[in-house]
């Protein structure tokens, strides 16, 4: 069996570990530092009843939902003297995001890829579905009426045999049996008369 070497002490991966505890107690300290500043009635979701397990996870559908009239406010208006951009057509988009992406780093270069490429397997499964029911809609009729002249024939043709191999027999010997009757007329089964 082969001995394979420890591996090294990585000291990005440790150095990585540090900066994400500082994190942690940079926020944990800014959380009670928020909690000393703010009276706890100043919370208006703790103030109204409204508990953690009030908020709907990703998967739960949330149906529609009135807000308590002292959380509801008006819609906010635009900043005196700030204007919307204009909007950027579709090429000037895509190279605005690839200098972007060039300047946050690979990771960030990775995630646009990978949002781009969500966008368009999206657009792709669209646009497949909608194939799959122009197609349905056209041959389906087709092939529903090939296949049922088909079974109809099939009907037909048993129907045929069946007929030859059972009543045709039958028929034959009521045939034969009236031939033999007026050929021979003494053979003629006498009927009783209602006399």
């Amino acid at each position: 069996m082969k001995q394979w070497p420890g591996l090294p002490a990585d000291e990005e991966l440790e150095r990585a570990d540090s900066l994400l505890d500082q994190a942690d107690a940079l926020l944990r300290r800014h959380r009670s530092d928020e909690k000393l500043a703010r009276p706890a009635d100043d919370d208006p979701l703790r103030a109204t009843g409204f508990d953690d397990d009030d908020l709907p996870i990703l998967t739960e559908v949330v149906e529609d939902f009135e807000l308590p009239p002292g959380l509801a406010s008006p819609p906010a208006h635009p900043a005196a003297g700030f204007e919307r951009p204009p909007s950027m057509p579709q090429a000037d988009a895509h190279a605005a995001t690839s200098s972007a992406s060039h300047t946050l780093g690979p990771h960030a270069e990775h995630d646009a890829t990978s949002s781009r490429l969500a966008e368009r397997l999206v657009e792709l499964d669209t646009e497949i579905a909608r194939e799959i029911g122009t197609w349905i809609a056209t041959e389906m009729p087709q092939i529903l009426a090939r296949e049922l002249d088909q079974l109809a024939n099939r009907v037909q043709a048993e129907m045929q045999a069946h007929l030859r191999a059972t009543l045709l027999p039958a028929l034959s010997a009521r045939v034969g049996q009236l031939l033999d009757q007026t050929a021979d007329p003494a053979a003629r089964p006498v009927r009783p008369s209602g006399d």
